[in-house]
């Protein structure tokens, strides 16, 4: 899920700076669009980035919890 998520992050910059660069020529309408997928992208790599940080942390204390 974490590489997932990096893999995400990275898709949704780089959409963001073409969409930013496509609003400088005649195709800003579709720059807009490139922008909000690109951001997308950048929230849904953060949340997967940030649950299986959750889910690790919930584990270690679940092992935590059965081997006292």
């Amino acid at each position: 899920m974490k590489i997932i998520g990096i893999i995400l992050i990275i898709i949704g910059a780089i959409n963001v700076i073409t969409g930013f660069a496509g609003l400088t020529s005649n195709y800003a309408d579709q720059a807009i669009s490139s922008i909000g997928f690109g951001i997308g992208f950048i929230v849904l790599g953060a949340y997967l980035i940030n649950r299986a940080k959750k889910k690790k942390e919930e584990k270690e204390e679940k092992d935590k919890w059965e081997n006292e």
